[in-house]
């Protein structure tokens, strides 16, 4: 059930994408904008609005982004490999 309800959601928010753009278009035509006008600003928009859903998702993602280096780190300092200045058999 929660997954239809997941679903429903993602139909309605991808059918309020495309009024947008639609109303953004009717908006353009009667205000006496040219249709190359209207395309380039579809263009424009559309790629606004990829970079912002990009920049969401990083800010979303940041705190998992953050873990990942700590434990990293983390990972890296507990698990060093032994500095050759320690091993005799090196030095002369």
């Amino acid at each position: 059930m929660d997954f239809v309800i997941a679903f429903s959601g993602l139909l309605w928010r991808a059918e309020m994408e495309i009024l947008f753009v639609l109303g953004f278009f009717v908006v353009l035509v009667l205000t006496g904008v040219s249709i190359f006008g209207v395309l380039l600003a579809l263009m424009v928009a559309a790629l606004l609005l990829f970079i912002s859903g990009l920049l969401v998702f990083v800010i979303k993602l940041f705190p998992w982004l953050l873990l990942a280096v700590i434990a990293a780190g983390l990972w890296h300092a507990c698990n060093k490999a032994p500095s050759l200045k320690d091993n005799k058999k090196y030095q002369r």
